[in-house]
């Protein structure tokens, strides 16, 4: 009998996870939040199409909140990745928010929306980095993005591009946890709860 070799672990897969984990321990301190319970629970939002977007909108889904610009040349290169990871995915439980950080009117958003095919949900409110959401996450330059796993948690900061696309089948394979951490319950510090 011949003696079989183990097959050595494919790279891509192993490189992901590590540079994952790298990206996340990048995180400031305030996007990340301590142990379940961060700024990202506490966001509302409305998109420029009227949605609402809150923690339970998005519990047991994987998000890529995405700040951006229409004016930000590698914002504009990365629509394309944006794009195809939300068409093949979208129906898998995956959610990507745009956070457009132009400043003026919604009329004139809607219009580079247009102009650039971002099709799914965009999130504006003429401020720019002077915004609630580029406050409260601390973004001060573009592009910059946050992906969250299903139970909610930050695992990836300003992953784009072929490592996006290759990240997000991993966590979308990931059961929806019974509870997302700080949206279904009260988290500790936190004065309102749900």
């Amino acid at each position: 009998m011949r003696r079989r070799r183990p097959r050595p672990l494919p790279a891509a897969p192993v490189f992901v996870v590590v540079a994952l984990a790298l990206l996340a321990s990048a995180l400031p301190a305030t996007a990340a939040g301590d142990g379940d319970c961060g700024p990202w629970w506490q966001f509302e939002a409305v998109d420029l199409e009227g949605g609402r977007w809150d923690a339970e909108a998005l519990a047991g889904k994987v998000v890529l909140l995405d700040f951006w610009a229409t004016w930000c040349l590698p914002c504009l290169a990365e629509l394309p990745n944006l794009r195809r990871a939300w068409e093949r995915h979208r129906d898998q439980g995956f959610e990507l928010l745009g956070v457009l950080l132009d400043r003026g009117t919604r009329r004139q958003a809607r219009a580079e929306l247009r102009r650039h095919r971002a099709d799914w949900p965009q999130l504006f409110d003429g401020r720019g980095f002077a915004g609630p959401l580029a406050v409260r996450f601390g973004v001060d330059a573009t592009p910059r993005n946050l992906l969250l796993d299903r139970a909610g948690r930050v695992v990836a900061v300003d992953v784009r591009g072929e490592a996006l696309l290759a990240a997000l089948p991993a966590l979308l394979e990931q059961p929806a946890p019974d509870r997302i951490a700080g949206g279904t319950r009260r988290c500790d510090g936190d004065r309102g709860g749900r």
